[in-house]
């Protein structure tokens, strides 16, 4: 373990950076951290980010009103816009307005 430029006295760490591994694990003095073969539980909040590879959602995913997934619509799984603008893994899709769709 490297702890540079900070203070170390249990139970916290102050100033400074931690690098535990060989930059497996570190964290910067401005909260920068970088953690190699994590596994993550839990609720992550973020203003951004890139996902890279394939992403596994168990549930469905809500981006910002539109659904991904299971249970989308009640019990239906697929694709869920809106009211006029959905498509579910049974093949019935409805794409549109409320008046003028297919």
């Amino acid at each position: 373990m490297t702890l540079s430029g900070g203070t170390f006295s249990a139970p916290s760490i102050s100033g400074g950076s931690l690098n535990i591994g060989s930059g497996n694990f570190t964290v910067s003095s401005n909260g920068a951290m970088t953690a190699t073969l994590a596994t993550v539980s839990g609720t992550i909040n973020a203003s951004g980010g890139t996902f890279t590879n394939t992403v596994t959602v168990n549930g469905k995913l809500n981006a910002n009103g539109f659904y991904f997934g299971s249970n989308v619509s009640g019990s239906a799984d697929g694709l869920y816009l809106n009211a006029n603008n959905k498509w579910f893994a049974d093949g019935s899709f409805k794409a549109g307005s409320a008046n003028n769709f297919i």
